[in-house]
């Protein structure tokens, strides 16, 4: 898993770059991401009449080779750590109405995110690696 791909639903389609500053913050300050690229630009959808809009990011992980994660169980810990900062911002911020994992064809809420789909992320980060 050298990328892991999120989706940021907007509360409007207003959007602050204090938003920004605090979703690119919460991604580096994560021990397993290397580098987050956050496509400001966002695309908006219509969903049963209204318009939503959304905030696309993809984060380089960490190798599982890093030094800080020796073993799947390490990169599960840290992978639930950075989905505890994003929940985190989620609760905190108002223009933000939920973040989505999108893995394996999947766009899993993060709110439902569980450590079953921790493992497999870990785990596709052990076969890319």
């Amino acid at each position: 898993m050298p990328t892991l791909d999120l989706q940021f639903q907007l509360s409007s389609q207003n959007l602050s770059e204090n938003t920004v500053r605090r979703i690119q913050d919460a991604l580096q300050e994560s021990d397993i991401v290397e580098d987050a690229e956050i496509d400001t630009e966002g695309t908006s959808r219509i969903a049963v009449g209204d318009v939503v809009t959304w905030l696309g990011a993809t984060v380089m992980i960490v190798s599982a080779a890093n030094q800080a994660i020796r073993s799947t169980a390490d990169l599960i810990e840290a992978l639930d750590q950075l989905m505890q900062r994003l929940r985190e911002l989620l609760r905190s911020s108002a223009e933000l109405a939920q973040v989505f994992v999108d893995f394996r064809g999947r766009r899993i809420p993060l709110d439902q995110l569980s450590r079953d789909d921790l493992q497999a992320l870990a785990e596709a980060d052990d076969a890319s690696g």
